[in-house]
């Protein structure tokens, strides 16, 4: 079956630095065929990625704040 999107949230924390580089991988070649979405706090994955969206959270004077890095 073939999905037209494709969301993963977290799940690199513990990851060694070769492990990680193995995801980059995989999702780099996911996203030829389909977009893919990342919940991650690993700068070193951040840095790879093409695009990012930052969520500042609500502080008592705003609301939250999005950014697209």
């Amino acid at each position: 079956k073939s999905y037209d999107f494709f969301f993963i949230d977290e799940g690199f924390g513990t990851l060694s630095p070769d492990a990680l580089e193995q995801v980059v991988n995989a999702l780099t070649m996911l996203s030829r065929d389909c977009l893919v979405g990342v919940i991650t706090h690993r700068s070193e994955l951040i840095e790879r990625l093409p695009y990012s969206i930052k969520v500042d959270g609500a502080d008592g004077d705003r609301g939250s704040r999005v950014t697209i890095v």
